[in-house]
């Protein structure tokens, strides 16, 4: 069955074609599975020069093609580097790669799941034990600082008590200064009473990892990395340095536009100059629409859905490099690659199984860790 797609990104840009050694001029779009580069041909229509999931990927760089052009390359598995540039917004753009590739990282994978086949290696049950030593002291700790917070709680309370006392204490000592008239304290001894904090007081504030572009008019709207504060006074977005870019109160915003399931529009309307309005993109977009529809649901909208792109592609598909040669080109890949099944279908079992545990982990082992590596995160963001 075919796969809706929805693209979250796109921006006009150039694919560097190591073969031809020359640019291909296209649209570089980013979704939430993979990373496609499209250029549009003589019918009008956009074909897909490349395609390259997260997973196939190692790491993302920025850097410069000749001396003052700046470009990024994605590094893949094969240790292949595939070049982008003529970016409109360089910065957004790798912002943008980092931020999914990486949320990509900690999300698990089903089909490899399904395909696993419980092998063991050497190296894999070594790294596995590593991340279980590492689970199991985090969450003790976890457990050490759940009780060490319900110490601070009662703490605070005996505190709240002795406070009252004090004050207490405070007007019996005034009662006693207006009868006998002779205590008076000097105003250096005299101190400001404690602020106390009770669990009450201290709201419940949520962060996340976002990408925020301040939208205004006639202006280049570049795109930033930073975070989104959700609080009972409000929205606030920090930028990288954690710094206040924006506060929103609650009274003060006037809709929240969902775009797509990655995309939100924080609307302020102002009167006598330009709305205020700021565009917010995030792989957890989901559960940040959770908060706002406790907080604010009567605000939030949401557009009619673009339409999803079916793919049809197979899920393990990995890339289609041939897509980037003429036809001829084509055709002398797609022959090669023929024999290579062909070849492949005639090796013996022996052989197959002599790769497989050649292996340095195995796809069973892998998934694990990946999963480890995940509750590893969540309790992190929950500790703090």
């Amino acid at each position: 069955m075919a796969k809706p797609v929805f693209n979250i990104c796109e921006w006009p840009a150039s694919l560097y074609n190591n073969k031809k050694r020359r640019w291909n001029y296209g649209t570089l779009v980013v979704t939430a599975e993979e990373i496609v580069f499209t250029q549009q041909n003589n019918s009008g229509k956009n074909d897909e020069l490349i395609s390259i999931p997260y997973e196939d990927l190692i790491d993302v760089r920025k850097s410069t093609t000749g001396l003052v052009f700046g470009a990024i390359f994605i590094v893949t598995k094969e240790n292949e580097k595939i070049w982008f540039s003529s970016l409109p917004d360089r910065e957004g753009v790798y912002g943008t790669l980092k931020h999914f590739w990486q949320a990509k990282l900690f999300q698990k994978s089903n089909s490899a799941m399904k395909n696993s086949k419980g092998q063991k290696t050497r190296m894999g049950q070594k790294l596995l034990g590593i991340v279980k030593d590492s689970e199991q002291t985090l969450s003790n700790a976890a457990v050490q600082l759940y009780d060490q917070g319900k110490q601070i709680d009662h703490t605070m309370d005996v505190m709240a008590d002795l406070h009252n006392d004090l004050d207490i204490a405070d007007n019996l000592v005034k009662d006693i200064d207006s009868w006998i008239g002779r205590w008076r304290l000097p105003s250096e001894y005299k101190t400001v009473d404690p602020v106390v904090v009770n669990k009450s007081d201290i709201p419940e504030v949520f962060e996340y990892e976002i990408l925020f572009t301040k939208l205004e008019i006639s202006r280049a709207n570049t795109r930033q990395v930073g975070s989104l504060r959700i609080s009972n006074d409000g929205l606030t977005i920090l930028n990288i340095k954690m710094k206040t870019e924006f506060h929103f109160r609650w009274a003060d915003v006037s809709k929240l536009r969902v775009v797509t399931p990655w995309e939100l529009m924080v609307i302020k309307y102002q009167i006598g100059k330009p709305d205020l309005v700021y565009g917010l993109v995030s792989a957890n977009m989901v559960a940040i629409l959770k908060l706002l529809d406790n907080c604010a649901k009567y605000k939030l909208t949401y557009d009619t859905p673009p339409e999803p792109i079916l793919c049809t592609r197979h899920p393990q598909t990995t890339r289609e490099k041939e897509s980037l040669y003429t036809t001829e080109d084509k055709d002398n890949v797609t022959s090669g690659a023929r024999g290579s099944v062909d070849s492949t279908r005639l090796m013996g079992v022996d052989q197959i199984q002599i790769d497989q545990s050649q292996q340095v982990v195995s796809e069973s082992e892998a998934d694990e860790i990946s999963r480890t590596l995940g509750g590893l995160k969540s309790l992190d963001l929950a500790v703090h």
